[in-house]
């Protein structure tokens, strides 16, 4: 099934890994072998992410795929009680996630910053708010 709307991360972001990745790599040089290994796993990290969907809006769910690594977060619209911004960096979603009540932090500034405020009013015009 194909989503009605897509926020993809962004690219600031992805470099955000690259770039950590290269200074991490550095410090193995320095004799800080665990460098390396953290180094390449940012750079893995920033591949995964490069064009996908953060944020995927359904006729009757939306999903969040917070890392490449991470499984993907499925709320039911129905299920959602309501979200609070807490910051320009996050969003708290309270409700029925994965079966169980609980909140979810929604890392927004992964966002591009010109498509955040198009997310929150996306979010409100789903659950009705």
């Amino acid at each position: 099934m194909e989503p009605n709307k897509t926020f993809k991360v962004d690219n600031k972001q992805i470099i955000l890994y690259f770039v950590l990745g290269a200074v991490t790599i550095l410090t193995g040089f320095m004799g800080n072998y665990l460098g390396y290994a953290a180094g390449i796993l940012f750079i893995i990290v920033g591949a995964l992410l490069v064009g996908k969907n953060y944020a995927s809006f359904y006729s009757d769910y939306v999903s969040f795929k917070p890392s490449p690594i991470a499984g993907a977060k499925l709320i039911k619209y129905n299920e959602i009680e309501n979200f609070e911004i807490i910051s320009d960096k996050k969003i708290f979603i309270h409700g029925i996630i994965n079966g169980k009540k609980s909140k979810l932090r929604i890392a927004i500034f992964l966002i591009k910053k010109e498509e955040r405020q198009d997310f929150i009013n996306y979010m409100n015009s789903k659950i009705g708010k």
